[in-house]
């Protein structure tokens, strides 16, 4: 399970802050995430294809349509991970 964030969102947002190609986002980039609601940060990064499945979709049960918000902080040069909303239906 990958994380998806729409094409316009990619290049709205995340190819700014990040200093990445779209074809680099596509590959999957490596950047560090601190999850808010946990509170923890890993110290290793994460490319969103892969280690994104273990450490934020199976350890936050995160299902289909949940929604999740991504910010990036400049200062610590990593994204805030945040569960904003789950998806009723999958209750």
């Amino acid at each position: 399970m990958q994380l998806s964030i729409p094409t316009r969102s990619v290049k709205r947002f995340l190819l700014p802050v990040i200093n990445a190609t779209s074809a680099q986002i596509k590959e999957g980039i490596e950047v560090a995430i601190w999850d808010v609601d946990t509170n923890t940060r890993n110290v290793k990064s994460y490319i969103l294809k892969t280690n994104w499945f273990h450490d934020f979709v199976r350890r936050r049960d995160l299902r289909l349509y949940d929604a999740v918000g991504l910010y990036w902080d400049p200062s610590q040069k990593c994204f805030h991970f945040s569960v904003l909303c789950r998806n009723i239906a999958n209750q």
